[in-house]
């Protein structure tokens, strides 16, 4: 009877010991999640600014902010501020930043940057109306595709500006091009605008700064009734004739080099390749529905990959070599 009562005893102590360890459990987990919550709060708070009026801002050292937010109904025309909140504005941001659209997409028309901004990100004005740009006189850098499809005309860059993006004036309506002397453009910068005759021919660099004729960066061009590419190109590079809107391009002789995306979305329905080509790569015809017929004076299988990404198109081998 005795043993009996004891090891009641020790059952129970033991369920209590159980119990207890359980609420103990329960409480540090509620109290680590409380915790947690708290802390991720206090992170928040210390990376984004409140929205001041039009403009959310993103801290960025040194008392500055990144815009990485504009609220549409604030209007079309677009003055943005040298300071808010007392913090200097030096960066418009990328548009991919934590999922915020910056002014993509935001039915803009005119923007005005301070001088203070240093920076413009990824697709910063990528599809809106923009028709006049001022740019402050101490922009550095411009990215890929910050002001591309929109409606610029003309342009006018400070002497501070050193770099333009991949595609970061694709597709709009510029008419002419500043001075590039001592600026870096990445390919396809001007590509598809309204630029006429040889001066829509924009051509990529050498180490040493001087113009590399045998590379194309961009036809800033649209839709040219004769169209034809100067005959000392080699290499055609990503995005450089994107958008061209022409009934047959026959490539010239002496053409190398076809990179990706190079001929992304072009609007011909028959292609012609010379026997020079060397290199297609992959996806060079991209996004190109219209293509129906590719000519190429090559034999079958000398370059792989066909139909580089024109889905609806016939190759035909035409060469000997």
């Amino acid at each position: 009877m005795v043993k009996y009562m004891r090891k009641r005893k020790n059952k129970k102590q033991v369920r209590l010991i159980i119990g207890l360890s359980i609420c103990l459990l329960l409480i540090m987990t509620a109290g680590y999640a409380a915790f947690n919550a708290n802390l991720t709060l206090l992170v928040k708070a210390n990376i984004y600014n409140i929205k001041d009026k039009c403009f959310t801002t993103a801290d960025n050292g040194d008392n500055a902010v990144i815009i990485i937010d504009y609220d549409q109904a604030c209007g079309s025309d677009v003055v943005i501020p040298e300071k808010i909140k007392g913090k200097t504005v030096t960066t418009i941001g990328d548009t991919a930043w934590n999922s915020y659209k910056v002014f993509n997409h935001k039915g803009l028309t005119s923007v005005v940057i301070p001088d203070t901004v240093t920076y413009i990100g990824s697709n910063a004005f990528w599809g809106n109306n923009i028709s006049n740009v001022k740019f402050g006189n101490r922009l550095e850098v411009i990215k890929t595709e910050a002001f591309a499809s929109n409606s610029l005309k003309q342009l006018s860059f400070p002497p501070s500006l050193t770099y333009i993006g991949t595609g970061a004036f694709y597709n709009n309506y510029l008419t002419s091009l500043p001075a590039l002397d001592n600026i870096n453009y990445e390919s396809g910068a001007f590509a598809l605008n309204s630029i006429t005759g040889n001066e829509a021919f924009v051509y990529g660099r050498k180490s040493d700064g001087t113009i590399d004729y045998t590379t194309l960066n961009s036809y800033a061009g649209r839709s040219p009734s004769n169209f034809v590419l100067p005959g000392t190109i080699k290499t055609i590079v990503y995005y450089a004739l994107r958008g061209l809107n022409v009934e047959t391009l026959t490539l010239p002789a002496g053409i190398e080099t076809l990179e990706a995306d190079s001929l992304m979305q072009l609007k011909a329905t028959t292609l012609n390749i010379p026997s020079s080509i060397k290199n297609i790569a992959k996806y060079a015809i991209n996004e190109s529905a219209n293509v129906k017929t590719i000519n190429i004076d090559r034999k079958i299988n000398t370059i792989s990959g066909a139909p580089w990404g024109a889905k609806n198109a016939t190759v035909n081998w035409t060469g000997t070599n």
